[in-house]
């Protein structure tokens, strides 16, 4: 008998020592939520698109928000966090001081964007932070993830945008423009180019001066001879 109680009493403590911790560890006084953005593309072009998407947070039922929260802004596939505290001193994190027996109920989505090749990820989530309080006067809150699409609690937030990639355009390659042949590159060609036209021009009139000539000496002698009879 002495024996089954002592397996029964380490057996209760044995439990004690597993349930202490997990109450001690859901008990915390600030708690972030991992907002993670995935950028697919389809094609090949471009490789990576550093795109930045905003996030809108809504609170309902007058949930306090600060401006500065409002929205997360996230460049390409990339991260953030958001941070929830009943820690007055925290930063850059929504302060929730008021114990209460409902959840804060936040709302996040993605902002839309104004390219018709991007396609913005349409699903929206809830977030419930629960803030307690200790019977020593400690506050402590509970943070919980739901997928309104599925209903399901996640773990992290996960938005998936969808980029159409577009090839651009293949510029044709025109020929360079062809070197006219009359046209001299160079002084030394040019000095040529007048020899030849010069050349061409003597020889040209030397021809003219020679058929003269020998048309005038071969009409001559018959206006000679026409004279003589």
């Amino acid at each position: 008998m002495r024996k089954l109680l002592s397996i029964l009493l380490s057996g209760v403590m044995a439990l004690l020592f597993c349930i202490v911790p997990v109450q001690a560890q859901e008990r915390q006084e600030t708690s972030s939520v991992t907002i993670r953005q995935t950028i697919e593309i389809n094609g090949n072009y471009p490789e990576q698109l550093d795109r930045t998407v905003k996030y809108i947070l809504t609170a309902e039922n007058n949930a306090p928000l600060p401006n500065t929260l409002s929205t997360i802004s996230i460049t390409g596939s990339d991260s953030a966090l958001l941070t929830f505290s009943v820690n007055e001193e925290a930063e850059n994190a929504v302060i929730l001081t008021e114990p209460q027996d409902d959840p804060y109920i936040y709302t996040i989505t993605a902002q839309s964007v104004d390219d018709e090749n991007f396609s913005i990820d349409t699903k929206s989530y809830q977030i419930e932070v629960l803030v307690q309080q200790t019977p020593d006067g400690q506050r402590y809150l509970q943070v919980v993830c739901i997928d309104l699409t599925t209903g399901k609690k996640v773990d992290t937030i996960s938005f998936t945008h969808t980029y159409e990639g577009v090839v651009p355009e293949e510029k044709e390659e025109t020929d360079p423009p062809k070197k006219n042949e009359n046209t001299p590159t160079s002084y030394v060609q040019q000095i040529k180019k007048d020899v030849k036209t010069g050349q061409a021009y003597y020889l040209t009139l030397f021809v003219m001066v020679f058929l003269f000539s020998a048309a005038a000496l071969w009409i001559m002698p018959k206006t000679s001879r026409k004279k003589n009879h």
